[in-house]
């Protein structure tokens, strides 16, 4: 089977994607805080409480890796990683430590 240079760069795309997304997976721990693209407010702070392997155990969300966490109203949500704005970690943490 041969495989032309489009499908080449599409493997390559994605595998660095998940290489992205297994770095930032790798970086967060619980308690840290950090914005989550949910599907109903768009960007929400959230405390990461657990770090899953795959959140399909946890909910109705695709396999792969992601966390559960706790919003400033006190809901629990499960979250894949691809739903995490990485930038947010560092907005927080600054903020957090000069209180």
């Amino acid at each position: 089977m041969k495989i032309t240079k489009q499908q080449l760069r599409k493997i390559i795309r994605e595998s660095v994607r998940a290489g992205e997304l297994m770095l930032v997976w790798n970086s967060l721990l619980p308690g840290d805080l950090i914005d989550v693209d949910t599907e109903y407010e768009l960007f929400r702070a959230v405390r990461i409480t657990k770090k899953v392997s795959d959140v399909s155990q946890h909910s109705g969300l695709e396999p792969g890796p992601g966390f559960v966490g706790k919003d400033r109203r006190g809901d629990h949500i499960v979250f894949n990683t691809e739903d995490i704005d990485p930038e947010s970690y560092q907005k927080y943490i600054f903020t957090e430590g000069i209180q």
